[in-house]
């Protein structure tokens, strides 16, 4: 599918009121920036030269929803929202569909609520808003005097907003030049039998139709199948590296429509959503969680010698209504991603090759690989009377392959399900360690190693703290954690 670049007629721009810690931490990055531009040009005027930008941490998200599907707010409303949360970075990702087109409208009163237009407008303002009123004829039935039923026409009028598309929202976004707003989609749907398949596609503005056969694992063969060959053929159109990637969403949604053998042989597929903060689902006990199916995968595909998993958080938005409570704690989830500079070609390039994490509260200041020593170090700075569990997990070479099936009756809401557990071998707890800060004083940075241990498929870190979620979710982690990625 050819990639068609696109025209954009920017209109006003939006007024936005701008948390105050994030205008610290804002304030903060520039002066930063400004150190380090200063910095470079000394190191200019004296004849030195520096080899390599310092990497950064950037925050951001990948799996969000708006008007241009089943989300319910004005996408540069979802976006700024998130920017004033602190984030750098962005990806639209609206089912089935690229926010391409100039004339998409949406109506008040169907699509969008009237209360959610008068919300956006008090926050935002109206003047970005293009509106127009259009009436039809529609039929309809009333009772005449003698109780029957008599048709006739009416006519009615319609106001309807047209949606910004992706490149009017890019320029709004990244105006100021400290932001990226990154392309792509969800490829979602169910199957015959109501099994859940969805996949992020991220750093694409191309879309294929999505197939629906008869099963979950049919599903997944098939549209992996087609979304590899859409992002081939977006590279040779182009003819060079896009970065675009696919992503494993929610594999635990509804009832485990996605098992973990089935993505073993999806190679393709180098991340998943280890934790979706988006609507809650119910979980039952004995089956795997979103941190065993990690390790499952992980497990088989570096026996194969196959790529490895990368994890991502989300928060899968659909809902903004906490944002206007507190944007500070309305993130569930989201990844930090350690680049030289705040590009979309940075930013992925950064994630393929694992250089980022995924969290739901906690801050790492950093995570180092060693490839020669095969040591995982991680750096974190607990919080004022904050206790951190630092827990690394592996998989050794020849694990227990033995498993399991766990017959769900069908109950409530919940179809009959047959769900795989697999042994204990599989995602073990190799060494665990304990930072934590109590007390006056102010908190310092601790270091903790792991190196892989011998006969060993891969090394992981889990960094757990005892601060809950500012707004729990069913389902989902108790409490704040980070998850480093998977090496070998």
């Amino acid at each position: 599918m050819a990639y068609e670049p696109h025209g954009c007629q920017v209109g006003t721009l939006y007024k936005t009121q701008v948390d105050p810690y994030v205008k610290e931490h804002r304030m903060k990055k520039r002066l930063v920036v400004m150190a380090t531009f200063l910095a470079v040009g000394l190191m200019t005027v004296c004849g030195w030269t520096q080899e390599k930008t310092s990497p950064h941490w950037y925050r951001g998200m990948i799996h969000m929803h708006s008007y241009w599907s089943d989300g319910q707010a004005f996408p540069e409303e979802s976006l700024s929202l998130y920017k004033q949360a602190g984030y750098d970075f962005l990806c639209p990702s609206d089912h089935n569909k690229f926010q391409d087109q100039n004339d998409y409208w949406a109506e008040v009163g169907n699509k969008i609520k009237p209360e959610s237009l008068q919300r956006f407008e008090k926050k935002f303002g109206s003047e970005g808003l293009e509106k127009k009123t259009v009436t039809e004829e529609k039929k309809v039935k009333e009772k005449a005097e003698d109780g029957s039923e008599v048709e006739k026409t009416v006519t009615v009028e319609k106001t309807l907003i047209r949606l910004k598309n992706f490149d009017e929202l890019k320029k709004f976004m990244e105006k100021d030049g400290n932001f990226v707003l990154i392309p792509g989609y969800e490829h979602s749907g169910g199957s015959q039998n109501g099994e859940q398949v969805h996949i992020n596609a991220v750093g694409t503005r191309c879309v294929v139709p999505l197939l629906r056969p008869a099963t979950s694992e049919e599903m997944l063969q098939q549209n992996v199948e087609v979304l590899d060959k859409m992002l081939a053929d977006e590279k040779t159109e182009l003819g060079k590296e896009t970065l675009a990637f696919t992503m494993l969403n929610h594999p635990d949604w509804r009832w485990y429509d996605v098992s973990p053998e089935e993505l073993v042989g999806y190679p393709s597929i180098r991340f998943f959503e280890i934790c979706n903060c988006g609507p809650s689902w119910p979980t039952v006990d004995g089956c795997w969680s979103c941190d065993q199916f990690w390790d499952v995968v992980n497990a088989y595909r570096a026996e194969k010698n196959l790529p490895l998993l990368y994890g991502v958080a989300s928060d899968d938005t659909h809902n903004y209504d906490n944002f206007y409570k507190d944007v500070t704690t309305a993130p569930g989830g989201w990844i930090m991603v350690k680049a030289p500079e705040l590009t979309q070609e940075a930013i992925l390039t950064a994630m393929h090759e694992g250089d980022f994490y995924a969290s739901t509260g906690v801050t790492l200041d950093d995570v180092l690989w060693d490839a020669d020593t095969k040591t995982l170090t991680v750096n974190v700075t607990p919080r004022q009377n904050e206790k951190l569990t630092v827990s690394f997990i592996t998989t050794p070479e020849g694990f227990d392959h033995t498993t399991a099936q766990m017959n769900l009756p069908k109950e409530g809401d919940r179809p009959a399900r047959c769900v795989t557990t697999w042994s204990d071998e599989i995602g073990q707890t190799c060494a665990t360690s304990t930072v934590e800060h109590a007390g006056d004083g102010t908190p310092g940075m601790s270091e903790v190693k792991c190196t892989l241990p011998a006969n060993s498929l891969y090394l992981r870190a889990k960094i757990e703290s005892d601060q809950p979620m500012p707004l729990p979710r069913k389902g989902k982690p108790e409490h704040q954690t980070a998850w480093t990625q998977a090496y070998r």
